[in-house]
């Protein structure tokens, strides 16, 4: 099941059900990212918040160094310096930049960063918030 970190449990729950004795089945996701969209706050309060796939890999079965979990830890889009936060505070420092240095590194000269070896920029943008009466 892909994206399984941003699915409500029913969601995994039910193609489940229909998994045969010999079936192998893998969630496929990364907890650290976006979890599933929960809007009743009664779900929130009550546990549903939180991916089945991110339950479940709090269990001692998928603890560091676990072989029943891999960990996809080269980056092929990202500038290093991009890595560098996200690699210490989720994953354990171990992601790697693995991308093309010509293409993560072509706008390192570029006059608009106010770093060179840190290409990223934030613009800030006004807008009014527009919701369709029928739209959650």
């Amino acid at each position: 099941i892909d994206e399984a970190s941003q699915a409500l449990e029913p969601e995994i729950l039910l193609p489940l059900s229909f998994a045969g004795a010999n079936c192998t089945v893998a969630l496929i996701g990364d907890h650290m990212q976006l979890g599933p969209s929960v809007r009743a706050r009664f779900c929130r309060e009550n546990g549903l918040a939180r991916s089945m796939l991110e339950r479940l890999i709090g269990l001692p079965i998928y603890a560091d160094g676990s072989t029943h979990v891999t960990r996809l830890v080269r980056n092929y889009r990202s500038h290093g310096a991009l890595l560098t936060l996200p690699s210490r505070l989720f994953y354990l420092s171990e992601l790697r930049e693995c991308a093309d240095t010509k293409t993560t590194r072509s706008m390192e000269g570029w006059e608009e960063l106010r770093r060179p070896s840190f290409p990223l920029l934030f613009y800030g943008c006004r807008s009014g918030h527009l919701h369709e009466v029928d739209s959650p």
